[in-house]
């Protein structure tokens, strides 16, 4: 019973309603079911920084530049997108150090915003209050994004080189991921890919539970598996302690 409660908090994913984008055709979950996931995730395969994304990953366009990234990341978060999915082979890790800087960049934005709104606050509501047309702006945007940084999810992926054989190495490379996103625990960490000259992909589904005992992950998911794969690492779950 124990084996079997670890497995489902390891693989399946839960989203609060929060969490999700919002369309016309989308239906909102019953209270007592799991509502869908979120309908819209950004891909971060090309925000890395590396002479490699400049010249190949991203063709003849170059490097992204820090200013269309955070572009891209408020237009997204804007539009109410939740799900940002990257790699620590994205750019040998830069994706990830990108992404951190905006999801923290907004964190402070927010607290500056709030602070603003409280100051505001304090004010007798009988006092006219000076303002221009773009600082009424800013205040009405903090007041609907107050809570947009703390219902981000990340996920980022483990890249199973064959160097890489024990679950401590698999552990130090979750916890260099979290290091670069500025985060403390992963809420989805993907096994890039299950193909390894000596690891099967129950070894590392073992990895990740003792991750997760250990407050460095949420969830576990996989990448480039087969449904075969993913049966045997749903079942693996079942058998880790």
């Amino acid at each position: 019973m124990e084996s079997e409660h670890l497995t489902s908090s390891l693989f399946q994913l839960h989203f609060p309603t929060q969490y999700l984008l919002q369309s016309p055709s989308t239906s909102v979950a019953a209270k007592d079911k799991i509502p869908p996931p979120p309908l819209l995730a950004l891909g971060l395969l090309q925000w890395g920084t590396t002479p490699i994304d400049h010249r190949v990953i991203n063709g003849s366009r170059g490097m992204l530049t820090e200013m269309e990234s955070r572009e891209i990341y408020q237009t997204f978060r804007s539009s109410g997108v939740v799900l940002f999915d990257t790699a620590e082979g994205y750019g040998g890790g830069t994706s990830e150090k990108r992404l951190g800087r905006l999801m923290h960049q907004e964190e402070r934005m927010e607290a500056e915003n709030r602070k603003k709104k409280e100051r505001i606050s304090t004010v007798d509501n009988d006092t006219t209050v000076a303002t221009d047309d773009k600082e009424n702006v800013s205040i009405d945007e903090a007041s609907k994004s107050d809570k947009s940084s703390d219902n981000t999810i990340v996920m980022t992926k483990f890249l199973p080189v064959p160097w890489r054989v024990t679950h401590t190495q698999f552990e130090n490379a979750l916890r260099a991921s979290n290091k670069r996103m500025g985060i403390k625990t992963c809420p989805i960490y993907l096994l890039h890919s299950p193909m390894h000259l000596y690891r099967d992909i129950e070894y590392w589904v073992e990895s990740a539970a003792i991750c997760k005992r250990k407050g460095l992950l949420e969830k576990f998911g996989l990448s480039n598996c087969s449904a075969e794969e993913v049966r045997r690492a749903v079942e693996a779950g079942k058998n880790v302690r």
